[in-house]
C-alpha cells in the first residue's frame, strides 16, 4: 500500500492551536552554532497545554465528522483515532478532549538522541463516569517532513511509506551481516527443528513443509538460514480458522500447498522471508501437529533453542491476529505548519500520525519499547520467550521496522544504533550470601523480572503457562529439571509473590479460589506457584520487598535468610518436557506456623483488586496480609488463615502503609467490621505453644525455634495458608510481612515451636 503524506494541511480554528509557539516552551532558548546547526532548547522536560476544547459524543461523532467536512485536516485523524476505541468503550457516549505536546529534554531523556519534541497526547475524558481516573490516552508521533524545522525541533525522521521499500531491507541486511549470531545443537544432534516451511522464489504460487532430516540441503550444512515467526494466534474464532498442519493434513502440506490457501499472517511472513532471501521459516502453528500430543509435547519443549537458531525472528506487534497481516502499512497523519517565533528563519512543516492508546501523559515514548509493549503481541504468553531468546529480531512496529541484535537496535530511517541498555551498578555489591550457591545472582534476578512481566500475558490454553516459558528455563538451568519447582528456583525467596489484580477486572471469592485450586479440569500448577493463578503477580508489596537487589524494584533488601527448611518437593509431570505441564505437586516445610487471629483490619477495598489487612494482637500490630482474593463472600472470608514463616531480611527502607496510604482511614477490628458472626481463632498469644492450629490437621510439633537474639530489627515474611478439602492438606492463599514495629519483626517469631506443614 503506497500512500501520500501531506506536507501540510488546512486547520479549523480550534486546531490552529496544534501551530504552537516554540517561545512557550519553559525556559527556550536558542541554542547550536553555524558549524553545528542551531536547534531549540528547553529547560526542561515537559508538557504544553493547548488551549483545545472539544466536547463530542459516540457512535456519530458529529463535531468532528462536521469539522471533517469543512476541510479541516486534523479533526478526522482524531476523529479515526478515537472511532478505534468505540468497541471498548461502547457504554461511554459523551466525552471531551484535550490535546498536549510533550518534550524531552537533556535531564529527562534516557538517550541522547530521544531529546526533542516527542509527541502529541490527546486526553479524552469520558463524561458522566464516577472514575475520575477513567479516561483514555492517545498518543500521536511527530516526525520532520520539510524545511528545516526537524533540526529546529530535533525531530524523528520520517518512516518510509512502504515497510520492504529497498532502504529498509538494506539496513535489515546490514545489520544481520554485522552481528554475532552461534547455533546450539540439541539432544537430537541438530540445530534445526523438525519441520520447516520452504518458502520457494519470489512470485512462486506454492511452498511446501519439509522434515529437516530428511531433506538432503538442510542434512548437508548446519549453516541453512532459517527465520522464526512470533505472532498472535487472536481470538478462538480467528485461531479456528487458522492454516496449520494436522495428522490428516501432514501429507499434503509435505507435498506442497499454494500461498494463496494460508493465513494473512502466514502470507506476510513468507513474503518477508523471501525479500530477505532466507529460504526456511519455522511457523508454530504449520511445523507443529497440532492435534498430536506427542508430537506437540516434543515440540513445544525445544522451541527455546528453534527461537535461539533462528537466522532472524519476524516479531509482528502490529498484527492483533493470525487472520491479520503485518507487512501493509497504514497512515492516520496530517501535516503541521510550523514557523519558528525565537529564529525566524526557521520554518517548515511536521507530520502528526496517530500510532496508539498510551498509558497516560508521562508514558515511556522510545519507538522499540512503545511497539513491542502496547500491541497484543506483548499480552500473549508465549512471545515473551519468543523474544528474549532469538538472537536477531526484525519487528514491524506501528511507529516503524526495527532490527535488535548483539549490537543494539536500529531503527528505521535512523542512521544511529541505540546500544543495550547495561546498568552502571557492580552487581558483586549485591554478593552477600543470599542465594545457593549453584545459581548467579543476576541470572535469578532476570528470572524474577521475566516472570513478574510474564505472568501478566494470556494464553489461549491455560495449560500452556509453563510450557510456554520452558525454553527460557532450559536456558537458565540446563537440564537440571530438579532445581525448578513448578515455575519456583529458590522457595524461601520466590514464594513470596502476590496477587495483581490492578491490570485486570477479576472479581474474585475466596470460594472461587479456593474451588479453581482443588479443580482438576482448571489445576495448572500447585497453589504455592504463581502459575496457579492466571493473573498477574508481584514479588513486592508496598514497600516491602525481600529480594537482594536494588533494580529493578526500588525496595531492596539485605542479609536475606531461610528461616524454613524444605523437607520435600515433589512435582507429577503430565509429558516428558521436565520443565513443561504439571498434574500435581507438593511441598512439605517446616517452620512457625501463627494461628488465625482475633483481631485483623482491613486496610484496602475489595474494589482496589486486593485485600490487604493487619493483624493485631492486643491491639497493637503484628503483621500484614495479603490475601490473593478481591471480594468478601460472607463474615467468615478470613476464618482459618495461618501464617508460615519461610525468611526473614533488614530492609533497607521501611514504610509503614498505614501511616503512608490510610492513616485516617484504619477501620475498627474485623468483628465489628463484619459483623457478630465472624467466629475467629484465639490470639496468638493464647495459642503460642499449641501444637496444631484451629482445625490442625497436618500440623504438628517438631522442634523449637532457638533462633539466637539480636534479630530485633529484622522483618519477617512468609506465606498465608488455609486448610484445603485433603485432610491434613494446606493451599496458600497470600503472603504476610512483618516488620519491627510495635510486636511486629522477626522476633515475634522467635521462640514458637516449629512445625512441619504440607502445602498442595
Amino acid at each position: 500500500m503506497t500512500f501520500e503524506t501531506p506536507r501540510f494541511t488546512t486547520l479549523c480554528q480550534r486546531c490552529r492551536v496544534l501551530e504552537f509557539d516554540d517561545s512557550a516552551w519553559p525556559r527556550a532558548h536558542e541554542a547550536g552554532s553555524e558549524t553545528e546547526g542551531y536547534y531549540l532548547a528547553v529547560g526542561r522536560g515537559g508538557h504544553i497545554h493547548l488551549k483545545y476544547e472539544l466536547r463530542d459524543s459516540l457512535p456519530d461523532l458529529p463535531v468532528l465528522s462536521e469539522s471533517e467536512l469543512d476541510g479541516c485536516g486534523f479533526c478526522p485523524v482524531l476523529k479515526k483515532a478515537i472511532q478505534r476505541f468505540i468497541t471498548g468503550n461502547s457504554h461511554k457516549r459523551e466525552f471531551s478532549v484535550g490535546l498536549e505536546y510533550l518534550w524531552n529534554s537533556c535531564d529527562s531523556a534516557e538517550d541522547p538522541q530521544d531529546v526533542g519534541l516527542m509527541a502529541l497526547v490527546a486526553r479524552v475524558d469520558w463524561i458522566g463516569d464516577d472514575d475520575d481516573d477513567d479516561m483514555t490516552f492517545l498518543r500521536f508521533d511527530i516526525e520532520a517532513l520539510s524545511g528545516n524545522c526537524g533540526e529546529w525541533l530535533r525531530l524523528e525522521p520520517s518512516r518510509r511509506d512502504e515497510v520492504l521499500c529497498p532502504d529498509n531491507l538494506q539496513m535489515i541486511f546490514d545489520e544481520i551481516e554485522d552481528s554475532c549470531h552461534t547455533r546450539t545443537v540439541s539432544e537430537g544432534g541438530t540445530v534445526y527443528p523438525t519441520r520447516l516451511i520452504e518458502v520457494g522464489d519470489e512470485g512462486a504460487d506454492f511452498c511446501r513443509l519439509v522434515e529437516t532430516e530428511s531433506d538432503p540441503i538442510l542434512s548437508s550444512s548446519t549453516e541453512i538460514p532459517f527465520a522464526t515467526l512470533s505472532y498472535c494466534w487472536g481470538p478462538p474464532e480467528d485461531a479456528a480458522r487458522q492454516f496449520q498442519t494436522e495428522r490428516s493434513s501432514l501429507d499434503n502440506r509435505l507435498s506442497g500447498f499454494p500461498i494463496a490457501q494460508v493465513s494473512p499472517i502466514l502470507r506476510d511472513a513468507i513474503q518477508v522471508a523471501r525479500a530477505l532471501r532466507i529460504p526456511y521459516l519455522w511457523v508454530d502453528a504449520v511445523c507443529i501437529i497440532q492435534d498430536d500430543k506427542d508430537d506437540w509435547d516434543r515440540e513445544s519443549s525445544r522451541m527455546g533453542v528453534v527461537y535461539k537458531n533462528a537466522t532472524l525472528t519476524i516479531c509482528t506487534p502490529t498484527s492483533t491476529s493470525c487472520q491479520e497481516g503485518f507487512v501493509e502499512r497504514e497512515s492516520i497523519a496530517t501535516g503541521i505548519l510550523f514557523q519558528s517565533t525565537i529564529n525566524e528563519n526557521i520554518s517548515g512543516s511536521y507530520l502528526v500520525r496517530f500510532v496508539g492508546e498510551a498509558d497516560g501523559i508521562c508514558d515511556r515514548f522510545e519507538s522499540l519499547h512503545w511497539d513491542c509493549e502496547h500491541s497484543g503481541w506483548a499480552l500473549r504468553g508465549w512471545t515473551l520467550q519468543e523474544f528474549e531468546l532469538s538472537q536477531r529480531i526484525v519487528v514491524f512496529g506501528k511507529t516503524r521496522l526495527h532490527v535488535r541484535t548483539s549490537r543494539g537496535t536500529k531503527s528505521e530511517a535512523h542512521d544511529w544504533i541505540q546500544l543495550e541498555y547495561e546498568s552502571g551498578e557492580d552487581d558483586t555489591a549485591h554478593q552477600i550470601g543470599t542465594l545457593p550457591q549453584w545459581i548467579e545472582e543476576k541470572a535469578y534476578k532476570d528470572w524474577i523480572w521475566l516472570i513478574q512481566r510474564y505472568s501478566r500475558r494470556q494464553l489461549t490454553h491455560h495449560t500452556d503457562k509453563l510450557p510456554a516459558i520452558s525454553g527460557l528455563v532450559t536456558q537458565l538451568l540446563g537440564h537440571c529439571p530438579e532445581r525448578y519447582l513448578a515455575g519456583h528456583l529458590v522457595p524461601y525467596i520466590d514464594l513470596f509473590w502476590g496477587a495483581n489484580l490492578t491490570l485486570t477486572n477479576t472479581r474474585l471469592t475466596k470460594t472461587a479460589l479456593t474451588n479453581s485450586l482443588e479443580s482438576r479440569d482448571l489445576y495448572v500448577a500447585p497453589s504455592w506457584s504463581w502459575a496457579s493463578r492466571s493473573h498477574g503477580v508481584d514479588f513486592r508489596d508496598f514497600g516491602f520487598c525481600p529480594l537482594p537487589w536494588s533494580l529493578p524494584f526500588k525496595e531492596t533488601s539485605t542479609d536475606i535468610r531461610e528461616e524454613c527448611e524444605v523437607m520435600n518437593a515433589s512435582i507429577s509431570l503430565e509429558d516428558s518436557n521436565p520443565f513443561g505441564r504439571v498434574k500435581g505437586g507438593s511441598l512439605v516445610m517446616r517452620g512457625v506456623v501463627v494461628p488465625p487471629f482475633s483481631d485483623v483490619r482491613l486496610l484496602s477495598k475489595p474494589t482496589w483488586r486486593r485485600v490487604r489487612c493487619r493483624a493485631n494482637e492486643n491491639g497493637s500490630y503484628v503483621a500484614y496480609m495479603i490475601l490473593d482474593w478481591t471480594e468478601f463472600e460472607d463474615r467468615r472470608s478470613l476464618e482459618g488463615l495461618s501464617l508460615l514463616l519461610i525468611g526473614s531480611c533488614e530492609v533497607a527502607r521501611l514504610r509503614d502503609p498505614v501511616h503512608d496510604e490510610y492513616e485516617d482511614e484504619l477501620p475498627a477490628p474485623l468483628e465489628e467490621v463484619l459483623g457478630d458472626g465472624l467466629q475467629a481463632g484465639a490470639t496468638a498469644r493464647e495459642t503460642e505453644h499449641e501444637e496444631e492450629v484451629p482445625n490442625g490437621e497436618g500440623l504438628c510439633k517438631e522442634d523449637t525455634d532457638d533462633s539466637s537474639s539480636g534479630d530485633d530489627q529484622r522483618s519477617a515474611y512468609g506465606i498465608v495458608i488455609h486448610p484445603s478439602s485433603q485432610p491434613g492438606k494446606y493451599l496458600r492463599l497470600g503472603i504476610f510481612y512483618s516488620i519491627p514495629l510495635e510486636r511486629g519483626g522477626l522476633q515475634y517469631f522467635q521462640g514458637r515451636p516449629m512445625q512441619t506443614v504440607e502445602i498442595i
